[in-house]
């Protein structure tokens, strides 16, 4: 599984991944690209089966964490962020709630409603951009060729698009078995 760690500057995203991954990264450094890391996952079951089976070796389940840019004007504007956002199988998305004068904030002042639906909303947009383009092709595919399943999944982009309309993320959107069986095998 690949974890996509995003968030504005400033809000921890960095020394998140650091004490994840044990990974230590230049404090200074500005991360226009990815930085890719692993962190073991700690289970006490996993440790009871290694000390009741003694195995010659031992290797902890792990997981793949990406270190994203910054979510700024800039890397918005030009979406690579979201093609990278767009590779994960989830994402983490790191709020600050602290206040610190020693460290500024991207807007000025410390409000974590705020920049959650500043970030949630730049997110909607991709999504709406992305099921708009979507419908599209379906729909050009569609007065080629009639097939049933392109047709119930344009009935589910429809739905998604009206539902990013309504401002609100696909995660809280609510699918039936069939609409979750088309999203998974499109």
């Amino acid at each position: 599984m690949k974890i996509g760690i995003i968030g504005l500057p400033q809000t921890g995203k960095k020394t998140l991944f650091q004490i994840l991954t044990q990974k230590k990264l230049n404090d200074h450094e500005q991360f226009l690209k990815p930085v890719l890391g692993t962190a073991d996952i700690f289970d006490t079951r996993f440790d009871s089966l290694v000390k009741m089976y003694s195995p010659k070796s031992t290797i902890r389940a792990r997981i793949n964490l990406v270190l994203l840019p910054k979510m700024e004007q800039e890397t918005i504007l030009k979406g690579d962020i979201f093609k990278d956002i767009a590779d994960m199988d989830a994402i983490c998305h790191v709020i600050r709630s602290f206040k610190d004068d020693a460290v500024y904030h991207a807007k000025g002042s410390v409000d974590s409603i705020r920049d959650a639906e500043m970030v949630n909303s730049e997110l909607i947009i991709y999504d709406q951009i992305f099921v708009e383009k979507r419908i599209e092709r379906i729909q050009d595919t569609i007065k080629k060729i009639k097939d049933e399943k392109q047709i119930k999944e344009l009935a589910l982009l429809e739905k998604m698009q009206k539902h990013l309309e309504n401002e609100k993320p696909l995660r809280l959107m609510e699918l039936s078995k069939d609409e979750e069986a088309i999203f998974c095998k499109t």
